[in-house]
C-alpha cells in the first residue's frame, strides 16, 4: 500500500537558556504562534500536523489549540 504524505514546514525559535523553555514558532500558514513551556510548543506542533493528530491543521487562525500570538511576562 502507497500512502501519499503531504508535508509542512514548522520553524521553532527558542530563546536560548529559558526555563522553561520559551519562544517562537512560524506555522506552515506563516502565522507566528509564542510558546511558553514544553507543552504549549507540543500543542502548537499538533495543531500544526493538522485535524489526524488531534489539531486543526495549517489552515487554523489564532485561537487553533493553545498557540498564540501574545508573549507571558
Amino acid at each position: 500500500m502507497d500512502e501519499r504524505h503531504d508535508f509542512g514546514e514548522l520553524c521553532v525559535r527558542i530563546v536560548v537558556g529559558s526555563d522553561p523553555v520559551r519562544g517562537t514558532a512560524i506555522l506552515p500558514t506563516g502565522e507566528h504562534s509564542e510558546f511558553w513551556g514544553w507543552l504549549e510548543l507540543a500543542e502548537v506542533v499538533q495543531s500544526a500536523a493538522g485535524p489526524d493528530t488531534g489539531g486543526t491543521g495549517p489552515q487554523a487562525g489564532p485561537g487553533g489549540s493553545r498557540g498564540h500570538n501574545t508573549a507571558h511576562g
